[in-house]
């Protein structure tokens, strides 16, 4: 489970067979919101943690890490080259020259998916650039 937010609902699973155990029902209240307040905290947290990963990742020089999204994208892009470009068009030139080439295949529908990961996070970061640049555009009007 990555997703804090998994633990969350899966710690709701238990904590109602827990709170079975609790008489009272204002203790049992109060210990179900001091729970779900501190599993919230931890998602916050987590969240947080891994924003400023990923944003020391991307400052950082080191080729091993501020190049590995890039070297994904430059992977697709080369694929999807190869796949539907190359291999339609080249492939059936190479064949006639040398007819026992055996061209090799891609698996196209990983590839897509994985493209459409790509592009949609990126689609998504591109979107909360826009809406933070409209934050602060209409911040600093305020002022």
């Amino acid at each position: 489970m990555s997703n804090p937010l998994d633990w969350l609902t899966m710690g709701n699973t238990v904590l109602t067979k827990v709170l079975d155990f609790i008489p009272d029902p204002a203790d049992k209240a109060k210990a179900a919101q001091a729970y779900q307040m501190a599993m919230l905290d931890f998602a916050e947290k987590s969240q947080l943690s891994q924003a400023q990963v990923d944003d020391s990742e991307a400052k950082s020089a080191d080729p091993f890490t501020s190049r590995a999204r890039p070297f994904i994208i430059w992977v697709c892009g080369v694929s999807l080259a190869y796949t539907f470009l190359f291999a339609p068009l080249c492939n059936p030139l190479i064949m006639l020259h040398w007819p026992a080439y055996r061209p090799v295949t891609l698996d196209s529908a990983t590839l897509m998916d994985l493209v459409t990961a790509l592009l949609g996070v990126g689609g998504m970061h591109a979107f909360e650039n826009v809406q933070a640049s409209k934050a602060a555009a209409s911040a600093k009007a305020a002022k």
